[in-house]
C-alpha cells in the first residue's frame, strides 16, 4: 500500500501548479531564478494556433519592413542619421530582426505541436477495453445477481428497490 502512495505523490498534479500560481500571481519573484514555470506558460495543449500567428507576424513585419524599404516614404531616426537611405536600411534591418524573432518563435511552437500530436497519437495507439467503454460503474443486485449500471434505483432485472 505504501508502494501506491509514493507512485500516487509522484504523479505530476497539475492543479497544485495552479493553485501555487494563484497564491503568488502578484509576487514578482516567486518564479524567478527558481526554475519553476507558471502553469499559463507552460500550458498543454496545440501550439499549432500560436505556430500559424508567429509565422503571419513574422511575414507582415518583413513586408512592412520592405515597403518603408522600397516605397517613397520618409523613414527617419528622429534626426540623427541625416541620410534617408541609410535610415531606410536601419529600418529594414529592425524588421528583419524582429521577424526573425518571431519566425524563432514560431519554429518553438511548432516543436510543441509536433510533441502533442506525438503524445495524442501515442494515447490513441493505447488498448481501449472495448467491454468498458462508455459504461457507468457496475453493481451486483443482492436478489438476483445480475451485474447493471450503478445509477439504476431498481435492478432492471429483478425490480429488487435499493432504497427500501
Amino acid at each position: 500500500m505504501p508502494d501506491n502512495k509514493k507512485v500516487f505523490d509522484d504523479e505530476y498534479d497539475s492543479l497544485k501548479d495552479v493553485v501555487e500560481f494563484q497564491k503568488n500571481m502578484y509576487n514578482p519573484g516567486h518564479y524567478i531564478g527558481t526554475g519553476r514555470v507558471p502553469p499559463t506558460v507552460s500550458a498543454p495543449g496545440n501550439a499549432t494556433p500560436l505556430a500559424i500567428a508567429y509565422f503571419i507576424m513574422a511575414a507582415l513585419v518583413l513586408a512592412f519592413g520592405l515597403f518603408l524599404f522600397f516605397s517613397d516614404a520618409q523613414v527617419t531616426s528622429g534626426g540623427l542619421i541625416k541620410s534617408p537611405m541609410a535610415n531606410k536600411v536601419i529600418a529594414l534591418m529592425t524588421m528583419v530582426g524582429i521577424s526573425l524573432f518571431l519566425s524563432i518563435m514560431g519554429f518553438s511552437y511548432v516543436k510543441k505541436a509536433k510533441r502533442y500530436y506525438r503524445q495524442k497519437a501515442a494515447m490513441d495507439r493505447e488498448p481501449v477495453d472495448q467491454t468498458r467503454e462508455d459504461k457507468l460503474w457496475q453493481r451486483t443486485c443482492p436478489k438476483c445477481g445480475q451485474f447493471h449500471d450503478i445509477d439504476y434505483p431498481k435492478c432492471p432485472y429483478c425490480q429488487f428497490d435499493y432504497w427500501k
